[in-house]
C-alpha cells in the first residue's frame, strides 16, 4: 500500500510461498514435500566455446507443483482423486482489517507472477508513474498497465493479474508535481504492517 503521495510503502500481506520456514513445516507437517527443478544449458561464449550453465527453479509444493503454497483453486493440487492433498496447499488467506486514513493513496493486489519480478517499490514507482491521465479511472487503468507491462519486461514466465484499489489522496495527488513518481522513489522506506 502507497502512504503520503509514495512516501510510504506498508506490507499487507506475507508472501505464501512454500520456502517460508512456517509453509515448509505447515507442509511437510501434512505430508507434501517442497523441491526446485535444476538443468544444464548451453551458454555460447563470445570466442565460440560452450559452457554449461546450471539454472535452477523456484521453490515447488508437491503436489501441486506450484510456486505457491495457499491459492483458491488448483484442484489437482487438493483433491485426492487428482493426486492432491487438501491439507498441503490450502486456500486460506491472511486477514487485515484497518481503517483507511485520509494519507493512504492505494493498494495494489498482485497475483505471484507480478511479485517475483517486481518489488514493492518497483510496483508503487510504475503507478505513480503512470499516474498523470486526466481521470482517475484512466490513472487506474494505466497504473495497473504499467505494472503488467514491467512484469511481462522482467520476463515474468508466471501469470500475470494485478488490481487496485484507490484512496482520495491517489486521485487528489496523482498528476501534480507533488507526487513521488520520479527518482525519490528509489529509496522508498518498506515497512510492515499498518501505522
Amino acid at each position: 500500500m502507497s502512504v503520503d503521495g509514495g512516501e510510504k510503502i506498508l506490507l499487507l500481506s506475507r508472501d505464501h510461498k512454500p520456502e517460508d520456514p512456517e509453509e515448509t513445516k505447515r507442509i511437510e507437517q501434512n505430508g507434501g514435500r517442497i523441491y526446485q527443478n535444476s538443468n544444464y544449458i548451453p551458454d555460447i561464449t563470445p570466442d565460440g566455446k560452450s559452457t554449461m550453465h546450471l539454472i535452477v527453479g523456484p521453490h515447488r509444493v508437491f503436489p501441486g507443483r506450484l510456486s505457491v503454497s495457499r491459492t483458491i483453486g488448483d484442484i489437482e493440487a487438493k483433491h485426492p482423486k487428482y493426486g492432491g492433498n487438501p491439507r498441503v496447499v490450502i486456500p486460506t488467506a491472511d486477514i487485515k482489517a484497518f481503517k483507511i486514513r485520509n494519507n493512504y493513496d492505494f493498494i495494489m493486489l498482485a497475483c505471484d507472477g507480478v511479485f517475483e519480478k517486481l518489488s514493492n517499490h518497483e510496483v508503487v514507482r510504475s503507478v505513480w508513474q503512470a499516474s498523470e491521465k486526466p481521470s482517475i479511472h484512466e490513472r487506474c487503468g494505466a497504473a495497473v498497465d504499467r505494472v503488467l507491462q514491467f512484469s511481462a519486461y522482467k520476463r515474468t514466465f508466471d501469470n500475470i493479474t494485478s488490481v487496485m484499489i484507490a484512496f482520495e489522496n491517489f486521485e487528489n495527488i496523482a498528476g501534480t508535481s507533488g507526487s513521488q513518481s520520479k527518482s525519490t522513489m528509489e529509496q522508498l522506506p518498506v515497512q510492515a504492517g499498518i501505522t
